[in-house]
């Protein structure tokens, strides 16, 4: 023996750190080479899983579950499992995200991402009040913590009228952050949503209330002036809706929503020319964002997916 040793007897430590730094480096190929030549000597759930990484950062999504996969399947430690989770999610797949968060849950009942991967992806299949269970659950896990909200504010978009459950929480983050303009307009939203109609003149005048916090503490929250332009539209104030409205779209260009409002509102004060043109300005930017409602789901699916870089929640 000339005391040399063989290149597949490095140990599983060195294995996993000689990828790990071609990864962090950025030599993402040679990090995927490295990785797969040590599994076949070395089976482990980190190599696997900082396989799934580099096959993930080389575009290479089905490669990248299967790898998430086996380290899951080696060791279900809550990382592995959520992030097998968030990669199918990432992917539209959505059925089997539900099943792996599932299982997630079981395990780590207390786990506050594994409980947010799992309403996003009852979300993802459209199944609105187990998503919002899910999350609402998250919430009082660590109720200091700002995410399971800004996800709940975010699903509300889709729900026609949101659940009493869900907009209390909503409540509590404003109570938390009376300072945070996402939090005071998420709840404005889900009040609005909640009243009785116009003759609900109590939480209208809240909901202007809190919609008028948001633009005193971010004049550029677009949302917020569409919402109470919807507001005085109800109340038939169209010269303060049309101001909304136009407040609205000097914010962001693109709301299609609030074009598409100032025109009516416009007609109601018999400016047909002006409607017209709003009108025409709407229709071109429907036509571009013809997917808005994929795109707020991918959101939701890429939000998910950012919880990857924090550590696991474990409340105890």
């Amino acid at each position: 023996m000339d005391g040399t040793q063989a290149p597949y007897e490095i140990s599983a430590i060195d294995s996993y750190d000689l990828a790990l730094a071609n990864a962090h480096a950025g030599n993402y190929e040679r990090a995927r080479d490295h990785a797969q030549a040590f599994i076949a000597h070395h089976d482990t759930a980190e190599l696997h899983h900082l396989l799934g990484d580099v096959q993930e950062k080389l575009g290479n999504s089905l490669e990248a579950v299967r790898e998430y996969q086996h380290a899951a399947e080696i060791d279900p430690r809550e990382p592995y499992l959520f992030d097998w989770g968030a990669e199918l999610l990432l992917h539209h797949a959505a059925e089997p995200a539900v099943e792996i968060f599932t299982q997630g849950q079981r395990l780590f009942p207390r786990s506050e991402r594994i409980l947010i991967g799992l309403g996003a992806a009852w979300f993802a299949r459209g199944s609105y009040d187990k998503a919002v269970q899910r999350i609402c659950e998250a919430s009082d896990l660590n109720p200091n913590d700002s995410v399971p909200y800004f996800f709940l504010g975010k699903m509300q978009r889709a729900e026609p009228t949101p659940s009493e459950e869900s907009v209390e929480k909503l409540r509590r983050f404003v109570a938390q952050q009376p300072k945070s303009a996402e939090a005071n307009y998420y709840y404005a939203v889900g009040l609005w949503k909640l009243r009785k109609g116009p003759q609900d003149t109590v939480r209208t005048a809240q909901v202007e209330t809190l919609l008028r916090n948001v633009i005193r503490l971010d004049p550029k929250f677009a949302a917020a002036y569409l919402q109470l332009g919807i507001l005085n539209s109800e109340q038939r104030d169209y010269p303060q809706a049309i101001s909304d409205y136009q407040q609205a779209i000097q914010a962001d260009p693109q709301i299609e929503e609030a074009h598409y409002r100032l025109a009516q509102a416009y007609r109601q004060t018999g400016e047909a020319a002006k409607a017209d043109d709003e009108l025409k300005v709407y229709d071109r930017i429907a036509r571009e964002s013809a997917q808005q409602a994929e795109r707020e789901r991918h959101e939701i699916r890429q939000f998910v997916y950012t919880l990857r870089d924090q550590p696991p929640t474990q409340i105890p």
